[in-house]
């Protein structure tokens, strides 16, 4: 098991559609494949590698602030 957190962090820093996030994905895509390559070496082609995803992420153009419309309508 491995957690690979460097897009998930580049998508935070910069935004999902950014250079740096296709960069980023691109140097994950080279260690899965590294990944992949040494698993096949090491068992043959009978192996399993599951690559899964936390969240996905999209571009915003505005923040909610949720304290604000709470305290707007008295509950806090």
């Amino acid at each position: 098991t491995a957690y690979l957190s460097s897009l998930d962090e580049e998508q935070h820093e910069s935004t999902p559609y950014s250079v740096k996030t296709f960069e980023t994905l691109e140097g994950l895509d080279a260690i899965v494949g590294q990944v992949r390559a040494a698993m096949q070496q090491a068992h043959g082609p009978r192996h399993v590698l599951a690559v899964v995803s936390d969240h996905g992420h999209i571009t915003a153009t505005q923040d909610v602030h949720l304290n604000a419309a709470l305290r707007e309508a008295g509950l806090i």
